[in-house]
């Protein structure tokens, strides 16, 4: 290999290994164990039922392209609409059920 081509091969490598993609889950992301709970699909673990709060309707949420992916990779994070925390738009009680690893992967991969 020339070395004139050498510089272009790292740095095209460095762009494929350096974007991260995520894969979207196919199918159901909850199923029921054997004891009627309700399970993520992807990590095999109970759900989490927590009291949350739902913004309010006529709020419009524009997700980041990285958010919009990551949530279809890990399909039972907190949805976007959905709080943990009382605050600004966030204010109508809602129970919220997810799963604590997709949620714990979906914060550790937003930059």
């Amino acid at each position: 290999m020339s070395r004139c081509h050498t510089p272009t091969i790292v740095i095209f490598a460095a762009l494929c290994f350096g974007c991260a993609t995520y894969k979207p889950f196919i199918g159901n992301p909850i199923y029921k164990d054997q004891n009627g709970r309700a399970t993520c699909s992807l990590h095999r673990l109970p759900l989490t039922k927590v009291q949350g709060y739902h913004i309010r309707d006529k709020v419009i949420l524009d997700p980041t392209v990285q958010f919009e992916k990551l949530s279809k990779a890990y399909p039972n994070c907190i949805a976007i609409s959905d709080s943990l925390e009382l605050f600004g738009d966030w204010n109508i009680p809602k129970g919220i059920q997810y799963c604590q690893e997709c949620e714990r992967l979906v914060k550790s991969k937003i930059q």
